[in-house]
């Protein structure tokens, strides 16, 4: 298992967007979890269509670890991203 972080103190410089773009990537080939750890403001579920709980839910125990997760579907992925 590899993992990778995007990390900056100031808000509003892509860290979101380039997280998403890089788990697009990656999820061509193999299988990719991304998780928002924002958790004053976490924004990275509207980047897909499906809506899941936030991170932050889990981690202050007032929602499942499952129902924070879910699959993205794209027939152009041969891997999966969670």
């Amino acid at each position: 298992m590899k993992s990778l972080a995007i990390h900056s103190h100031k808000g509003g410089v892509g860290k979101s967007t380039i997280s998403v773009n890089i788990a697009v990537e990656l999820a061509k080939s193999s299988n990719v979890l991304v998780i928002d750890n924002d958790l004053a403001g976490p924004s990275m579920q509207t980047y897909f269509t499906r809506q899941a709980s936030y991170f932050n839910e889990y981690l202050s125990q007032e929602e499942t670890l499952q129902n924070c997760i879910n699959k993205y579907e794209d027939d152009k992925l041969q891997g999966n991203l969670y």
